[in-house]
């Protein structure tokens, strides 16, 4: 056995920032991505379920990816701006 390098392939992802608010109507994403996501009023947090079970909750401005399986998944801010570009002319 031996230790590789490897590089993740370049795909795209669709991605949106939270607003702090709990209206999702705008995004366009199935029912099953939607329903992972929970506002908690009491502690403006948002609520986001993953496929493996977690829950992890994220704060005004960070931001939720949509993966090619339909996974979801939070990015703090700065860790996105570090990491992620927002890509122009792809549908």
């Amino acid at each position: 056995m031996q230790v590789l390098k490897a590089r993740k392939k370049p795909i795209i992802v669709e991605v949106f920032q939270w607003d702090g608010t709990n209206d999702f109507s705008k995004i366009d994403w199935p029912d099953e991505c939607i329903n992972c996501l929970e506002y908690n009023e009491n502690y403006n947090v948002l609520n986001v379920k993953t496929k493996e079970g977690y829950v992890l909750n994220i704060q005004f401005g960070d931001y939720i990816c949509r993966g090619i399986e339909d996974e979801i998944w939070p990015i703090r801010q700065s860790i996105f701006e570090k990491t992620y570009e927002i890509c122009q002319n792809f549908r």
